[in-house]
């Protein structure tokens, strides 16, 4: 007999669903969280093959879930395992209309409808515990109302202590993913230097696998809870992916342990800002001295296209931050933002470009013929540029000199 096999389908929409239009890593555009999309197991679980959640093994997406243009529609799969369980694969659409894009695997997992013999764990005694500040009034973490539940917070040598305050907006959520998520909000990059993770400045830590879950009780739909994690090292040896474990506890009563795994990730230019500074420019588009992914050098800015690539690790950042169109970046158009930017006291956004003979700078990208190997278009010669900003117009050059395109007024 064939395997029983359970298929669903859902839209998100971040206008919707408040964990997801709360969750912006770079402050600019919704991605579906782990803990939201460990809560989308848990809902696929009891809705279409009628057993409730108990557990779940190796929750992997794909890569990033964004939703940058809109709603997206998702499709789970659900089929018996000869073993008990069900292994949960989770597809998606570029929007909501399968006609107009494929189906592409964004996720998958094993689910358990049946407690597993796994010890329960009790963590030690936090060693040298320090209290925090709070991490969303210095622009520390990026999450939005619903999502801000990190109250009072410890950290020591081998973990951290958390106190957790529930958002009503996710009460009936099944695995709670507002406290979920407020596991992984609670380690900071700072945290992992002190546990022993090799931490680079301008490095920020962002969790990609939910190893393990297990419910121990009933979860909580009113109260808070409280989160104690311990760090585990590094996941198979690699030390870009540290890896905790951690258990919450509602009213004295253990409810939920989990292990997750993180990746270390390079912020780019944008890292040597302060947290604050970073929240200001990504966030609420206002200028910050110094920021962007261009350098000043006297009266010209000049810019590495590598620098596109380290800050757009969740594509298309730089497009959204810059207000250019979805798609390749091109460079020109950053470096010349910026160049305007830096001596206009904007922020880049603000600068509109328009280049000679009326094609616009996004539009010759896509028709050029030439490549350079390095994934940008260059210009054979020095292109003419009018900058449009609140204050009026600038007549701009910007020319190729080795791998650096540089922006300079014209004379």
């Amino acid at each position: 007999m064939a395997p029983a096999v359970f298929v669903g389908e859902r839209v998100l929409d971040p206008l919707r669903e408040p964990g997801l239009r709360d969750h912006c890593p770079t402050w600019t555009f919704p991605v579906l969280s782990l803990a939201g999309l460990a809560d989308l197991a848990a809902d696929w679980c009891e809705e279409l093959a009628g057993r409730p959640l108990n557990g779940l093994s190796d929750l992997r997406p794909a890569g990033w879930i964004t939703f940058a243009t809109g709603p997206r529609r998702l499709r789970a799969t659900l089929r018996a395992l000869e073993a008990g369980g069900l292994a949960l694969a989770v597809d998606g659409l570029d929007g909501v209309d399968a006609a107009l894009s494929p189906w592409r695997p964004l996720a998958a997992a094993t689910l358990w409808t049946e407690p597993r013999a796994r010890a329960r764990w009790r963590p030690a005694p936090l060693r040298g515990a320090q209290a925090q500040p709070d991490p969303y009034a210095a622009g520390e973490l990026f999450h939005g109302p619903s999502l801000q539940v990190l109250g009072r917070q410890w950290i020591g040598d081998d973990g951290a202590d958390v106190e957790l305050v529930g958002s009503a907006a996710h009460a009936t959520s099944r695995l709670r993913q507002d406290l979920l998520d407020g596991v992984a909000q609670a380690v900071p990059a700072a945290a992992l230097a002190r546990w022993g993770a090799a931490v680079e400045p301008g490095q920020a830590a962002f969790p990609i696998r939910l190893a393990e879950l297990d419910l121990r009780g009933p979860v909580p739909r009113t109260s808070d809870a409280r989160a104690e994690l311990r760090w585990l090292g590094f996941d198979g040896g690699d030390r870009r992916h540290p890896r905790v474990r951690a258990q919450l506890q509602a009213d004295g009563a253990v409810f939920m342990e989990l292990e997750l795994v993180f990746r270390l990730l390079p912020l780019g230019p944008l890292g040597a800002l302060s947290a604050r500074e970073r929240r200001d420019f990504c966030r609420d588009r206002r200028a910050v001295p110094g920021a962007g992914l261009s350098r000043a050098a006297g009266a010209q800015t000049r810019l590495d296209p590598r620098e596109l690539a380290r800050c757009d690790w969740l594509p298309g950042t730089v497009a959204a931050l810059y207000g250019l169109p979805p798609g390749p970046v091109d460079p020109r158009g950053v470096v010349a933002r910026d160049h305007v930017a830096r001596r206009c006291g904007l922020h880049p956004s603000a600068v509109r470009l328009a280049a000679d003979g009326g094609l616009g700078a996004e539009e010759r990208l896509r028709r050029s013929p030439h490549g350079t190997g390095d994934g940008f278009i260059p210009a054979p010669e020095p292109d003419g540029v009018t900058a449009s900003t609140p204050g009026g117009e600038q007549r701009l050059v910007i020319r190729r000199e080795g791998r650096e395109w540089i922006a300079e007024d014209a004379s």
